[in-house]
């Protein structure tokens, strides 16, 4: 798609693994379709950021009230276009990806609120007051309004106001002339048109009763959702400009995107892009279905605000500094993007508003209410909108996850009231317990996924995500068969022997079974290319001389699948020489030594093998070719709940320790948390989605490992601050403070297993072709 005049269209990410690249699919919503055009041929912001006047913006509005864009949430009937909420969040997308300074989200939203009441809209510019959670436009006797609202965006260019109107217990919708209000001149960060509109008795054009479960609240949620849509939208398209500078800058006779930290802050940029798209689209996917606002709505719409926040201000600095000084300047388009992105983060609420509410809102439900709200009955709807551009899709759980989450939730009540485990007790999610993994398995909750014929039970990734996540909220004692159940069991159905597959997965479904991954070593870490340890090819087998280390439960594994090298690397290709082996743990030869955690627990090992003797039929897959299959099992280790409910006991230990009545430092601490742990598990399930129709997600997997840990290490350290201002004598504030001593303690392995951070980033900066 090219721009009038010539040039090439607005840079976009360029890999589709992460992004999809095409504006609009062939699928797409004609809606969709016809506003990317509008603002890929009328909107461009390099012509914007270039033209020496304002005569762009006639012809681009003008554009867009011809098509009916502008009053598409309006019914037919009242001379709009009629089209469904999904259809106006994709072409506020499309408005956000093109940083399009023109009041089409207002007057949508104006649109849309005057149609509660079936007021009909005129044509022109419109805006909405209030914007501001606490602002109040009051109805006196005599019919006239009064009061003021604060920061209405484009209120100087609004030929009318949709007004949210209080009369006591009512609520009232109002029609009214921009001129019978007062505008002081005002602008955003951003340069658009911003200000306080003052209403002194002024008289509407028509005013109509809102109905009884219509408020201010629901315009605030609705507004945004509009704001976290278009910001989502801009930061797919920061992400896109960021990336095409990075290619082309040249700093020390080569790409600035060569460089490793430039990678690793474009793969930051990619995760909190990733991150803002996926609850942006949740949220108005959600409205979108809701029919109202409920609950649901009120989550999903609070994260998706406070989470859009964040990127924009991470995003934003993280451009500006890959831009230099090129990007400080009004001769560059980079500006368009991040002053409105840092602008809209303060539209109809900003993020500590959202967060305070959504954390009055937890608490008052209580701690044990948390993960329910988390994991609600209304799951992942599916994505219809054309605003999320990221491949994390929004995926409906159905109805059998949700029969089976109350079936999981009634067996680890019953376990708990056993006295198997104590939930609360920060380290019994790391221990081992084969009664309880026995128990598991003879309920078919290890295996799910695999063939009947293995002992499995051919059930979805899916519903093997609930059992997972179900069990890590609940700090059960599952480490025994985890492993085997998340990532071993799976490669050995790809690639192991039939007589092997028969013997091994239905002892690993009955919980019989702990494994071990044998990917590490010393001096090499998570560089799996230098791996050493060497499998020489003998009669009857190879045998296996070298050091494995940082083996989870190796003192306990009845099998490791272990990596180990078969022929030398070659420059041209580090992959070369690697195989999977599936190895006995009794064979002879094959030494445990005990690590122990600054925990003093012991789980990490070193494994020494001295001609330990692997038969040939123990071979995974192709020989000297294991790096691919390796690193796809890496997706499985990588993308699942366990990567940020970890330290999950911590959460909910504040929600508790907080009580019903927090303060509002507790309250702001305790929302944000919860939003980014939403999102964060939102992604996930994508990832288990892909998993579910036969894809490798890798790029996906590390983006939600990346960001899961790294918010997983913070929270003990965030709780703890607000666990300051608790009184002393605050009820469960004991457990607490325990709780967050042990995560403390285990944080700084979070980043590390799985998968270093670094390692993490380089494979996102891959994915993003930058590698």
């Amino acid at each position: 798609m090219r721009r009038p005049g010539g040039g090439e269209a607005m840079p976009r990410p360029c890999r589709e693994t992460l992004v999809r690249v095409d504006v609009v699919t062939d699928n797409a919503d004609i809606v969709a379709a016809t506003a990317a055009k509008i603002f890929a041929d009328l909107g461009d912001p390099r012509v914007i950021n270039t033209s020496a006047d304002d005569t762009w913006k006639p012809r681009l509005w003008q554009a867009l009230t011809q098509t009916g864009l502008t009053l598409a949430w309006v019914a037919e009937g009242q001379g709009g276009g009629g089209a469904s909420l999904a259809d106006g969040f994709a072409i506020i997308g499309a408005a956000g990806r093109y940083a399009a300074p023109v009041p089409i989200a207002e007057t949508l939203l104006a649109g849309w609120l005057l149609s509660q009441a079936e007021i009909a809209s005129p044509v022109g510019e419109m805006a909405v007051a209030p914007m501001h959670p606490a602002d109040r436009i009051t109805l006196s006797s005599d019919g006239t309004l009064s009061g003021s609202a604060r920061g209405i965006s484009f209120a100087q260019e609004a030929r009318h106001f949709a007004v949210c109107v209080h009369d006591g217990a009512a609520r009232w919708i109002a029609l009214v002339e921009a001129a019978a209000c007062a505008i002081p001149g005002g602008r955003s960060i951003a340069g658009e048109p911003r200000s306080t509109v003052i209403f002194d008795r002024v008289r509407p054009v028509r005013i109509a009763s809102a109905g009884s479960d219509f408020d201010q609240i629901s315009v605030m949620l609705m507004g945004a959702a509009i704001r976290s849509v278009a910001s989502a939208g801009a930061l797919e398209s920061l992400l896109g400009l960021s990336l095409t500078y990075a290619n082309e800058r040249i700093a020390f006779e080569r790409p600035i995107g060569k460089f490793q930290v430039v990678q690793h802050n474009l793969a930051r940029l990619a995760g909190e892009v990733a991150a803002a798209m996926t609850a942006a689209g949740s949220a108005a996917d959600c409205i979108a279905r809701a029919g109202g606002f409920d609950d649901a709505v009120f989550l999903e719409v609070a994260a998706a605000k406070i989470r859009s926040a964040e990127a924009a201000e991470q995003a934003a600095a993280i451009a500006h500094q890959l831009h230099g000084a090129m990007g400080f300047t009004r001769e560059h388009i980079l500006h368009r993007y991040t002053l409105r992105l840092l602008s809209w983060r303060d539209d109809f609420g900003n993020e500590s508003y959202w967060a305070a509410a959504l954390g009055n809102r937890i608490a008052a439900a209580g701690a044990d209410e948390l993960w329910p709200l988390l994991a609600s009955q209304r799951d992942h709807p599916e994505m219809t909108l054309d605003t999320a551009r990221l491949c994390f899709d929004q995926i409906r759980l159905p109805p059998e996850c949700n029969e089976l989450r109350q079936e999981v939730r009634a067996f680890i009540a019953h376990e708990v009231a056993a006295g198997t485990f104590d939930p609360s007790d920060p380290r019994h999610g790391d221990l081992h317990n084969p009664e309880l993994s026995r128990r598991i398995g003879a309920r078919g909750w290890i295996g799910m996924t695999w063939p009947k014929k293995y002992g499995g039970h051919e059930r979805s990734f899916l519903e093997r995500y609930v059992v997972t996540e179900e069990f890590r909220v609940a700090n059960a004692p599952v480490r025994l068969h985890f492993v085997a159940d998340r990532q071993s069991g799976s490669i050995l159905l790809k690639y192991a022997p039939e007589h092997i597959k028969m013997d091994i997965l239905p002892r690993t479904c009955r919980g019989e079974l702990c494994f071990v991954i044998g990917m590490s070593e010393p001096g090499s870490g998570s560089d799996l290319f230098a791996a050493k340890t060497k499998a020489t090819r003998t009669r009857g087998g190879w045998l296996i001389n070298g050091t494995k280390v940082w083996t989870s439960n190796a003192h306990l594994a009845h099998y490791m699948l272990g990596l180990f090298r078969t022929s030398p690397a070659t420059k041209e290709n580090r992959r070369h020489g690697l195989t999977q082996f599936l190895v006995d743990m009794k064979t002879p030869g094959i030494r445990v030594n005990p690590i122990y955690q600054l925990t003093g627990q012991h789980d990490f090992n070193e494994v020494v093998f001295e001609d330990a003797l692997v038969p040939d039929d123990h071979v995974l897959g192709e020989v000297d070719g294991a790096w691919k299959q390796a690193t796809s099992e890496l997706a499985y280790e990588r993308s699942g709940p366990e990567r940020f409910l970890e330290t999950f006991y911590v959460l909910s230990g504040l929600a508790r320790a907080v009580g019903p009545k927090p303060d509002l430092r507790s309250a702001e601490g305790l929302g944000r948390l919860v939003a980014q742990l939403h999102t964060l598990r939102r992604m996930s399930v994508s990832v288990n989605g892909m998993l579910q129709r036969g894809e490798e997600p890798v790029v996906e997997g590390s983006l939600v490992k990346d960001l899961g840990t790294a918010w997983e290490q913070k929270l003990p350290a965030r709780v703890r601050e607000l666990a300051a201002f608790l009184e002393p004598e605050v009820a469960n504030r004991a457990t607490l403070d325990e709780q967050i001593a042990y995560a403390t303690m285990i944080a700084p392995k979070l980043t590390i297993q799985g998968g270093t951070t670094e390692i993490l980033r380089g494979i996102i900066a891959r994915g993003l072709g930058l590698r």
